[in-house]
């Protein structure tokens, strides 16, 4: 997934005839987000300690329909995100972060937490990628 990532980053600047500048930008950035989110896992792991089970899922589920009320569901189409996917993004990564927390092992807790950012903040930009640069994938795979 990681790949997949780099794939839409640097398949969107070879237009631009600078694929070896984005190839070196994504390592260097993918570098900085892997140690960080290496560094808040124990944070993740212990955030919500001294809440109830109950609560933590309650108020995940709150945040994923907020999430889900409020997705530029036009994104992939689009060529400016809209004010509305930063909430969806906040909310769809404290909803993932509240679960991340109620995880046993510090590898599950970063698992969970490199699969949220796979899917909530880098998979709507590789779909966009996708959809410009292979229209008929794009048509079959993100059917919008």
């Amino acid at each position: 997934a990681l790949a997949a990532g780099a794939a839409a980053i640097v398949a969107a600047q070879i237009n631009t005839g600078d694929a070896r500048q984005a190839i070196f930008e994504f390592v260097r950035v993918g570098a900085l987000m892997l140690m960080a989110l290496g560094a808040l896992t124990p944070l993740f792991q212990t955030m919500t300690a001294a809440i109830s089970d109950d609560t933590a899922f309650a108020t995940a589920a709150c945040a994923l329909f907020v999430s889900v009320l409020t997705h530029d569901y036009a994104f992939i189409d689009s060529q400016m995100a809209r004010a509305g996917n930063s909430v969806s993004l906040g909310t769809s990564m404290f909803a993932a972060s509240i679960l991340a927390s109620r995880l046993e092992k510090k590898t599950e807790v970063f698992a969970d937490m490199l699969l949220s950012v796979l899917l909530f903040v880098l998979f709507p930009f590789f779909g966009r990628v996708i959809k410009a640069r292979v229209p008929a994938v794009g048509r079959v795979a993100f059917a919008a």
